[in-house]
């Protein structure tokens, strides 16, 4: 079967016009976090913990006192750490940028050479001819040239 624009299109337009799925369920946990809010300003008026376990408990979210204690605990620090908190840190979210140090000015003083790798005695193929060419009038230029920059 053959799929025409006009099809895209069309489910296009009814995928847009889809309302908003929700779970029908939630974990004691997530149900905690729904009503934090609620449990705070319950808290705020006189409720205890206990009390709040046993109203929950009552409407049929089944806690007790310790569990709605750590729920709102890690609920907590949760959103705490959109407010300013600090976040642990880690590898991956360490992304301070370096500082790069300000442009030196444009010189015509050649780089000192490095220290070519000594060959194997007995050894023969590029690392012998590196170090020839290395050692050629290249290298004296470039080895004069860098007492001028000190």
């Amino acid at each position: 079967m053959a799929i025409t624009i006009d099809d895209v299109e069309a489910l296009k337009r009814e995928l847009e016009e889809l309302p908003r799925n929700q779970p029908r369920q939630v974990t004691k946990q997530e149900a905690v976090a729904m009503l934090a809010s609620h449990l705070g300003s319950a808290k705020r008026r006189g409720y205890s913990p206990e009390d709040l376990a046993r109203i929950l408990s009552a409407k049929g979210i089944e806690i007790n006192t310790a569990t709605l204690r750590g729920y709102l605990r890690r609920n907590r620090k949760k959103r705490g750490r959109g407010r300013g908190e600090p976040t642990p840190v880690t590898k991956a979210s360490v992304t301070t940028p370096t500082p790069v140090p300000p442009a030196a000015p444009a010189t015509s003083v050649a780089a000192p050479s490095l220290p070519s790798p000594t060959p194997r005695p007995g050894a023969v193929g590029q690392e012998q001819v590196r170090a020839t060419a290395k050692s050629g009038p290249e290298a004296s230029s470039a080895k004069d040239a860098a007492p001028a920059a000190g």
